[in-house]
């Protein structure tokens, strides 16, 4: 298995700009232990799920223990780069142009508002409100499951796919767990940390993000070319 390969898509996904902005708001929210809390358990406990399901499922298709399952999986890593590049692409001339258009219009009077599921996390006031919005904002996402198909062609057993989900899902959402932590004992400095970290991230999401989509893109249409027969 390509260890690294695994663990950096971990760490990919533990830059994610939607959940730093959400960790941000309920950081300054009464009873910010009871959310951050319910926001790590509803991500927590979704990619373990989502992962033991789609690992057991998918590995046992014909599709992957098949006599072409060389092929088959090099073509699966071929259209995970493809997607990957392509959303790359769209973030980092599309979407960046399209900002700066809207930039450049008159904005005076007009105070941003959140959207999204940061708008939707504002309303959250109990830890399972947070809990459904830590499931909802990380079901499984293209580095998941391009993660995921590490497992799948290593095929170990269920015990040791239990542990390596366990530990990327500790690196996954290292944020919350540190901010969960630090705001026990220094809630004021954590929440000025995390906006500090949180705004400089607002203001180059669309390049982090498309960095992270084309590295990851460019990568698995690498392995997947280099595994054709």
């Amino acid at each position: 298995m390509n260890w690294s390969g695994y663990y950096a898509l971990a760490l990919f996904a533990a830059v994610y700009p939607v959940m730093l902005a959400i960790v941000a708001l309920f950081l300054s929210r009464a009873g910010r232990t009871r959310l951050l809390a319910g926001l790590l358990t509803g991500a927590f406990l979704t990619t373990m799920v989502m992962g033991i399901v789609l690992v057991s499922i998918v590995g046992s298709t014909d599709a992957l223990t098949s006599s072409n399952k060389a092929t088959v999986r090099a073509w699966v890593n071929i259209a995970i780069g493809v997607v990957l590049v392509v959303a790359a692409a769209n973030l980092l001339f599309f979407h960046r142009s399209l900002r700066r258009k809207h930039a450049e219009e008159p904005s005076a009077g007009k105070k941003e508002k959140p959207s999204g599921w940061t708008a939707r996390a504002g309303a959250a006031d109990s830890f399972w409100a947070a809990f459904i919005i830590g499931v909802a904002i990380d079901l499984p996402s293209v580095w998941f499951l391009a993660a995921l198909k590490y497992l799948i062609d290593a095929k170990f057993s269920a015990g040791v796919v239990f542990l390596l989900l366990l530990s990327y899902a500790a690196i996954a959402y290292i944020s919350i767990e540190l901010c969960l932590l630090f705001s026990l004992k220094w809630p004021v400095q954590t929440e000025r940390i995390v906006r500090s970290a949180n705004a400089w991230l607002k203001r180059h999401e669309q390049v982090i993000a498309g960095a992270i989509a084309g590295g990851i893109g460019i990568w698995q249409l690498a392995e997947g070319i280099s595994k054709l027969p």
